[in-house]
């Protein structure tokens, strides 16, 4: 079931089990999907994708991120959903 029909069908995402991005071409794709702006789980503040490289993104114009810490701290701005890749059981 893909994240998107999920969501239509009122399933919450809390339903499905998330990890950390592989790979930055993994966060490349979700971002083609929700876009470039992620907002952050426990502050008001939303940051958008300023830069990638191999282990992680800039945000905004000094914020560093690894993808971890992305996974931890941010949900796509877009929709809500979080900054990881669906495991698929």
């Amino acid at each position: 079931m893909k994240l998107d029909k999920a969501k239509a069908d009122g399933v919450p995402n809390n339903a499905f089990k998330y990890i950390p991005f592989g790979n930055v071409q993994k966060l490349m794709k979700a971002i083609q999907a929700h876009g470039w702006w992620l907002k952050h789980k426990k502050r008001y503040l939303k940051l958008a994708i300023t830069g990638l490289d191999g282990d992680g993104c800039l945000l905004g114009n000094a914020e560093y991120y690894r993808l971890g810490a992305l996974f931890s701290d941010f949900v796509f701005a877009s929709d809500g959903s979080p900054c990881g890749e669906l495991v698929k059981e």
